[in-house]
């Protein structure tokens, strides 16, 4: 199914067979990330469309990506002669999606959802509008059934440690910090599925996603015990070690469910339902009291310690130096010709990657020539 309307066409058939009347899916991964794996684009494989935010709509006879104004100009491009149209996020006469569907279905209705690409919190907000109108809100990975060949696998980048010179702090003083915040909520396990949390708080890094040095995993933490549950061929016989050393027991990264399944019903579970995703919520005992909040992790990770606030100064110095180079690159060589977008942002690249201690950028160059330079995210073709 490499068009666009023949999987529209097959996911309806699907749609028809569960007595679906809409399915929901959006730019988004299992952790809520900004930027994720191929494996998770479900938005792009379903509609085409390649921008970073959005969310996509699909009804019997309807097929809708709501976006924000950052990519209303690439919307109106890659969705031409798709099925589906464009929602302009933002603007007084766009509807939301869950007025949309009170608009359109009728109560006794039932839309499907990607619970796995959305947040407790994005679930609730829609589940609680429909409701109102008798419209169930039922979780069902329905493009899983239809994307299987060649469908990206989950990263399996190797997991490395990140040396406490550059993070100013060991693992043992971060679990220590985080039990104790967990002592004063009440709390007796904390879940996390936030890559840039179990980044900061195991001193680990990765290549799984694209301008992010995180590694695709989750936590659960108690008092006692820490398990990262990651795919196992992520694991070096040093990086194994490293886990090993820092008491950090580890979990296939698929069992994270069953884990949680097996959480005594007395147990209480902080979370930030912000971030969890609904289906990891869904697995949580229905007995445990449920704490949803920002998690200690994400207030700790913010207070920069002296070495991070040096790091972060010398990057800056660092990527000044290779913008005025670049520049002064630029000034002498557009002149000549024979250039392209492409082309530039490659070499600004190599002036970054020319800096010590250099591992990726931070996202990708932003190089728009004429109407490109119109397209706010605009991401330059290499031919």
């Amino acid at each position: 199914m490499n068009n666009i309307q023949d999987r529209l066409h097959a996911l309806r058939n699907e749609m028809k067979k569960q007595h679906m009347a809409a399915f929901i899916t959006t730019g988004s991964d299992p952790h809520g990330s900004e930027y994720f794996a191929d494996h998770w684009k479900e938005m792009e494989w379903i509609s085409g469309f390649t921008g970073e935010a959005g969310t996509a709509l699909i009804t019997i006879d309807k097929a809708f990506i709501w976006t924000d104004s950052r990519y209303f100009l690439q919307a109106d491009k890659e969705l031409e002669d798709t099925g589906f149209s464009l929602m302009k996020d933002g603007e007084l006469a766009t509807p939301s999606i869950p007025k949309y569907l009170t608009q359109h279905l009728h109560a006794g209705d039932t839309v499907a959802i990607n619970s796995e690409l959305f947040s407790n919190n994005a679930f609730l907000n829609i589940q609680n509008e429909l409701s109102d109108f008798g419209i169930k809100l039922q979780s069902a990975d329905l493009i899983g059934k239809l994307w299987t060949n060649n469908r990206p696998a989950i990263p399996t980048g190797i997991l490395y440690a990140y040396d406490d010179k550059y993070a100013g702090q060991s693992v043992t003083d971060k679990l220590a910090k985080v039990r104790q915040k967990m002592m004063e909520q009440r709390a007796d396990i904390l879940i996390t599925s936030a890559l840039d949390e179990i980044a900061w708080l195991l001193n680990i890094r990765g290549t799984d996603v694209e301008f992010n040095p995180v590694v695709v995993s989750y936590v659960i933490l108690d008092q006692h015990n820490c398990t990262l549950f990651i795919a196992p061929e992520k694991l070096t016989p040093e990086s194994l070690q490293y886990l090993v050393k820092n008491k950090i027991a580890i979990g296939d990264y698929n069992n994270v469910y069953a884990a949680l399944k097996l959480i005594e019903p007395d147990k209480s579970i902080l979370f930030d339902g912000s971030k969890l995703n609904r289906a990891l919520y869904e697995a949580i005992p229905q007995g445990c009291k449920k704490i949803d909040c920002q998690t200690p992790i994400l207030l700790l990770k913010a207070q920069k310690n002296i070495v991070e606030i040096e790091g972060e100064r010398a990057a800056m110095i660092k990527d000044g130096v290779a913008l005025t180079r670049f520049f002064m690159w630029v000034e002498k060589s557009v002149p000549a010709g024979n250039l392209t977008e492409y082309d530039l942002g490659l070499k600004l690249k190599g002036f970054r990657a020319e800096q010590d201690n250099f591992v990726e950028e931070s996202f990708g160059s932003i190089v728009g020539y004429q109407g490109n330079g119109a397209i706010v995210h605009y991401s330059a073709p290499e031919h």
